[in-house]
């Protein structure tokens, strides 16, 4: 499932400088995780505009937190 900038832009509300950025490797992510059906598409995208907020942060931003430290050691 090819993932453009304009999905990425759409789905994420970020930058059309990041999903030029962004759409081809995480395309090529999707290919390689079977992230191949819409739905699967949907939460992928949904969880990385969340997480990232619009794709604006490639690592926490927060912490590190005992919380923090227990949740990544898992």
């Amino acid at each position: 499932m090819l993932l453009t900038p304009d999905t990425l832009k759409a789905a994420t509300g970020c930058t059309q400088e990041r999903a030029d950025l962004y759409a081809p490797l995480l395309s090529d992510a999707c290919g390689f995780y079977k992230i191949n059906t819409p739905d699967r598409l949907a939460a992928f995208l949904a969880q990385i505009g969340h997480e990232s907020v619009s794709l604006n942060h490639s690592k926490e931003i927060w912490g590190p937190t005992p919380a923090q430290r227990r949740y990544e050691g898992r």
